[in-house]
């Protein structure tokens, strides 16, 4: 079987992409293998591509991360690292803000987190600039919201 055939059946069949594009788990599923090594260079554009084929073929892209798991893995930085990874990838921002909300909610049966809806947590973050325009507006963040209350600066909570 080629490439494309082995792709399509794969999509066909409603795969989940949990996408980590920058070094994690989630990639190496896009890749075909379960490696947790972070890809540089041509594995790292091979993995954009596949990525993007995934998407545009309408299998589900669910963010992933390992971030915190280990030595230089600092939970929030790499996670906008890897939605702008996802965009330089060909995503747009919309389907990358998705893939890390509610994809990633449905794929973890997470049904009451995800998405602004009646009936759901209210977590969520109020950003300064819009991140339709750019998604590095991800981190011009204003305010933090978790369970519909405002959390504090750091240490006043």
């Amino acid at each position: 079987e080629g490439t494309m055939d082995r792709r399509t059946k794969w999509i066909a069949g409603g795969a989940v992409v949990l996408a980590v594009v920058g070094g994690g788990a989630g990639i190496a599923v896009a890749n075909g293998g379960d490696d947790d090594r972070p890809l540089t260079g041509s594995a790292l554009e091979q993995a954009s591509r596949n990525l993007k084929i995934l998407a545009d073929g309408g299998a589900l892209i669910a963010m992933g991360t390992d971030s915190g798991a280990g030595d230089g893995r600092w939970q929030g930085y790499f996670e906008h690292v890897e939605l702008e990874l996802m965009v330089k990838a060909g995503l747009t921002p919309m389907q990358a803000i998705v893939a890390a909300t509610g994809n990633a909610a449905t794929v973890s049966r997470l049904e009451h987190l995800g998405t602004i809806t009646v009936g759901r947590a209210a977590d969520l973050l109020v950003l300064d600039a819009n991140p339709l325009q750019d998604i590095r507006n991800l981190r011009q963040i204003n305010s933090v919201w978790i369970g519909g209350r405002r959390l504090g600066p750091t240490g006043t909570n």
